[in-house]
């Protein structure tokens, strides 16, 4: 059954209504996976989310802008980190990717539930990993804390918090080699695929963290909405069958989802759950560690250090739940009930009722044009943002990250200044020259046009 996230409904009053009308789904799918009964909970530490959302500033060390992160970084930050911990972290260098690099294992706590999280498979995907050395440090530097003291008590907790120090060095998605990681599950010829299956054989976890980056342009459902975190109770099989391990991905998802919606709310969505074979979180549940997706994409107005503190907050909140074991009483048709991600709604830009003038002999005619911006990164690790044209047309059905009610404007292939436009408008156009009609009325002679902003080889430069 699912809800409509509507967006002037309270998430509280929300929740509420979702998990009434969604308690007798939560019965039947926990008889059908055969949930047996839990054990005794140990005594709850009570830290509500907002007050773990107010603890991250107290404990952030990751840099603001998590691009920024290379290998020595987080080598660094480990070592620091396990000389202030006093033995309490223990931080290993034995593995080395495909260019030599090493690969850190940092292990913490004396439980019995033992959990792997990773994060930075993909080089250009680095906001868990910055989330996780806050998490590092929250750990190391308050072991007087409540939580911290049942989270030791209670977890035994393997941190890879980057495992393609090559691709990020480049960032990239790919490894030195040119292959995807993630996709490495099966013939494991990456080192870096290698070292992530040895450790996960060594140490037999019961519970993985899959932590990665998504197109900040997807939807939440056709809800044209962007999605600012995605998450995903891996399936083991083809089919996406229940088990009690996947049961309790799906109810660590659903604490996760309760636990950001004041922060995120009608931002959530369900990622893909379609098994594949080669992706190492769909093979780590298939072994026996049962994972949990969590993707992060749109950062709205708080930037990339949002999505470190959200990430921060999930991934603390659904530690002391399963150390708690309150993870029991979380309900996993929340979870079945999330939107599911869809791609190819949202534009980055879209100029709306635009007058378009091509080089050629259709003449200015006014529709709607997209635009899409992805990052690349020069050799300083500066990021910039490259654009083109997506779409020209009747863009009615899509949202933009950014609209412009560009009614009084004209858009041209060329500088007008230079003479009659020169090209045509189509999706992939790198360059473009925008203007706004000085009376809006008149017609598209350049003489009744001001310069609004261009993009240039797929740089925009607004006019001063």
């Amino acid at each position: 059954m699912r809800q409509t996230f509507l967006p002037d409904q309270p998430f509280s009053r929300h929740l509420r209504k979702t998990r009434k009308a969604l308690g007798c789904a939560c019965l039947v799918l926990a008889f059908g996976a055969g949930l047996r009964a839990a054990e005794p909970a140990p005594k709850k530490v009570k830290i509500t989310a907002a007050r773990i959302w107010e603890l991250w500033p107290k404990v952030k060390v990751s840099p603001s802008d998590p691009y920024q992160l290379r290998g020595p970084d987080v080598q660094s930050a480990l070592n620091d980190l396990r000389k202030k911990s006093k033995g309490a972290l223990r931080v290993e260098f034995e593995g080395r990717s495909a260019e030599g690099r090493p690969l850190p294992l940092a292990q913490w706590g004396q439980g019995d539930l033992k959990i792997l999280l990773w994060s930075q498979m993909h080089g250009d995907e680095p906001t868990a990993t910055a989330a996780l050395l806050d998490l590092l440090h929250f750990l190391v530097s308050q072991p007087k804390h409540k939580l911290v003291r049942q989270l030791q008590e209670r977890l035994q907790l393997f941190f890879i918090p980057m495992l393609n120090p090559d691709g990020a060095e480049r960032t990239r998605r790919r490894n030195a080699q040119g292959i995807d990681i993630n996709r490495d599950a099966l013939t494991l010829t990456t080192p870096e695929g290698r070292f992530l299956k040895e450790i996960r054989d060594r140490y037999r976890p019961e519970i993985g963290f899959n932590l990665h980056n998504q197109d900040r342009r997807t939807s939440a459902g056709e809800t044209r909405k962007p999605v600012m975190i995605s998450l995903l109770a891996v399936a083991y099989e083809p089919g996406g069958g229940n088990n009690l391990g996947r049961v309790r991905s799906k109810k660590i998802c659903s604490l996760i989802y309760e636990a950001l919606g004041p922060y995120c709310y009608g931002g959530m969505a369900r990622y893909d759950d379609s098994f594949n074979v080669r992706a190492f979180g769909d093979r780590m549940s298939a072994w026996g560690t049962y994972t949990v997706l969590i993707e992060s994409g749109w950062p709205g107005k708080g930037g990339e250090e949002f999505l470190v503190r959200v990430n921060f907050l999930a991934l603390l909140k659904a530690l002391q739940a399963l150390a708690d074991g309150s993870v029991q009483d979380a309900n996993p048709a929340v979870y079945d009930a999330l939107p599911e991600n869809q791609g190819g709604l949202i534009f980055s830009r879209i100029f709306r009722g635009i007058t378009v003038w091509n080089g050629n002999a259709a003449g200015p005619f006014t529709t709607d044009v997209g635009l899409n911006f992805n990052e690349s990164f020069d050799g300083k690790k500066q990021r910039q943002e490259r654009g083109a044209v997506a779409d020209v047309g009747d863009l009615s059905v899509f949202a933009g990250e950014k609209e412009v009610a560009a009614g009084g404007w004209v858009v041209s292939p060329s500088d007008l200044k230079e003479g009659s436009p020169q090209g045509e408008i189509v999706p992939g156009a790198r360059t473009l020259y925008f203007y706004r009609r000085k009376t809006p009325a008149a017609g598209v002679e350049f003489s009744n046009l001001e310069p609004a902003g261009r993009l240039l080889q797929g740089a925009w430069e607004e006019s001063p």
